[in-house]
């Protein structure tokens, strides 16, 4: 029904309708993935002011490990120090689940988490994607073979994906 339709914008981000598009499901399909939580989990908002206060208390807990871990992995990024390889994709994976968590959080509450995403985004370090480094002195350093490097490439495609999304709340807002 249209009222069906009409409920796709508000349940889909980007990237689920960019998958939707890409696997040719059609727009009953969709919907029906959607409803069932196969693509999307998506979690309705609430209104209950003490939910809401813990979210936002949540929320700034996340940011305050985000900030240095992130500042951590930059380094790690830029200097390849020897034998930081399995601290570094470790400290990559928390990232990239406590970017996940933010972004759930902000995504459930999107009209009281402006200060949250302002100041996370405000305060973002040079991104992970952007920062030019030797894959041959990762290898070395790291003692990592081309797998382990592709796994590197597939945690930080995640890291840009969060990235992307905290942009887009942060513009969202502005």
């Amino acid at each position: 029904s249209s009222n069906n339709l009409t409920l796709i914008p508000t349940l889909l981000n980007m990237k689920s309708i960019i998958f939707v598009l890409l696997v040719g499901l059609s727009l009953s399909e969709a919907l029906e993935e959607i409803t069932t939580q196969k693509i999307y989990w998506y979690k309705p908002y609430t209104d209950d002011p003490e939910v809401l206060a813990q979210n936002a208390t949540l929320r700034r807990e996340l940011m305050d490990k985000i900030i240095p871990l992130g500042k951590s992995i930059q380094m790690t990024i830029e200097k390849l120090p020897k034998g930081a390889g399995e601290r570094f994709i470790q400290e990559l994976d928390e990232f990239n689940d406590l970017n996940q968590q933010f972004l759930n959080l902000v995504r459930d509450d999107k009209a009281n988490s402006k200060p949250e995403v302002d100041y996370l985004h405000d305060r973002s370090y040079p991104h992970l994607v952007d920062t030019d480094f030797s894959e041959e002195d990762m290898m070395n350093n790291f003692n990592w073979t081309s797998a382990e490097v592709r796994t590197f490439y597939k945690k930080r495609n995640i890291a840009n994906d969060h990235y992307i999304d905290l942009q887009l709340y942060h513009h969202w807002y502005h």
